[in-house]
């Protein structure tokens, strides 16, 4: 990778933080956000664990036992 591509990255990454300790309001508006969507990351995932959980459960409720 380029020095010079990294050191630009570098730059823009300061001047990001740098304008947001100048607006708190902004950067709380972020963090809450990024919480919000792993929050609803983790919800899907535990949500759709127990779906399938249900479901294998009606499965073996319902499947004809063979004998």
């Amino acid at each position: 990778m380029n020095a010079g591509v990294t050191e630009d990255a570098s730059k823009v990454a300061s001047n990001l933080i740098d304008s947001l300790k100048s607006s708190p309001m902004i950067l709380a508006l972020v963090v809450f956000n990024v919480l919000y969507m792993v929050i609803n990351a983790y919800t899907a995932v535990k949500v759709a664990e127990r779906a399938e959980r249900i479901l294998e459960k009606t499965l073996d409720l319902c499947a004809v036992k063979e004998k």
